[in-house]
Parts: C-alpha cells; sequence; structure tokens
C-alpha cells in the first residue's frame, strides 16, 4: 500500500498485489552462527506482483472522518492523524489473531 495524495481528511490509497513466498525458516538465519564453518544455507524465495506482466495499483479513497483503519492482507492500518503534509499511523497484525 502506498499513500499517493492528501485531500483534507480523504487519503488517496494505491494497493498493490504481491505474493511473496519463502522456504526460508528462524533456524535458516542461525545456521551462520554455529561452530562449524562448512554451514550451508539453501533459502529459495518467490515473488509475484500482480497477475500481469506490469500490474496496476487499485486506488481507494479513504475518508479518515468515516473510518480509522483499514485492514489489507491481514495488516490493520490505523490512522492517528492526518496532516495537510503528512500521516501518522500504526501497523498491526491482525493474521496472527
Amino acid at each position: 500500500m502506498k499513500l499517493a495524495s492528501i485531500d483534507g481528511d480523504i487519503l488517496t490509497l494505491e494497493v498493490l498485489d504481491i505474493d511473496r513466498q519463502s522456504s526460508e525458516t528462524v533456524m535458516d538465519r542461525y545456521k551462520p552462527f554455529q561452530q562449524d564453518t562448512t554451514v550451508n544455507v539453501d533459502v529459495q524465495t518467490s515473488t509475484s506482483i500482480g497477475a500481469q506482466d506490469y500490474p496496476k495499483p487499485y486506488e481507494i479513497r479513504f475518508d479518515t472522518r468515516k473510518q480509522k483503519d483499514i485492514t489489507i492482507s491481514g495488516i490493520r492500518v490505523t490512522f492517528i492523524e492526518v496532516q495537510p503534509y503528512s500521516v501518522q499511523y500504526r501497523l498491526e497484525d491482525v493474521q496472527s489473531k
């Protein structure tokens, strides 16, 4: 999600669908710290951006007077303060709840 513009209390948000997958685990990150100096970490990552070659983001006009938060892909974005040139917000992962 990207903030495209601020018009008073109305925010224009651009949302792009990105699917990331990785074979990495928490333990893969600690392998280089093991005593054996021949540690080999094999991790595979793939990223898909939308269904097109050049994906176009969805545009959302969000009125912060009517609603303070929006949840996209399991992440809740709560808008705390909107100023003419800045936005203060909080992110919360709601997938694990």
